[in-house]
């Protein structure tokens, strides 16, 4: 699968933690060196989600863990992304210097 430039960032973001998506947003937005649109990184994330790239989590404070949940339930800024085995291996074959 051919990633675009954006989508390697937002992968890139997200391969070492849970990250929500205000920080996704400066990680891509420093990594691209100018500014990213909420409304593109949400897409993107959303695009990643239905490709089984990320996964959308809700942390639970009670439980002190994340449960998977999808990106189109809830509140976007309440979520968490990671990424999965699949999306790791697609951002190892796109990855750019």
């Amino acid at each position: 699968m051919k990633l675009t430039i954006l989508d390697v960032y937002c992968l890139n973001a997200l391969c070492d933690d849970y990250e929500n998506i205000t920080t996704i947003m400066a990680d891509v937005s420093r990594a691209a060196n100018t500014g990213v649109p909420f409304d593109e990184i949400e897409r993107c994330l959303r695009r990643l989600e239905i490709e089984e790239l990320v996964t959308a989590f809700e942390y639970d404070i009670q439980k002190t863990k994340y449960i998977p949940s999808s990106h189109f339930e809830g509140k976007i800024k309440e979520k968490w992304y990671f990424i999965t085995e699949k999306g790791r291996q697609e951002l190892d074959s796109n990855w750019i210097e």
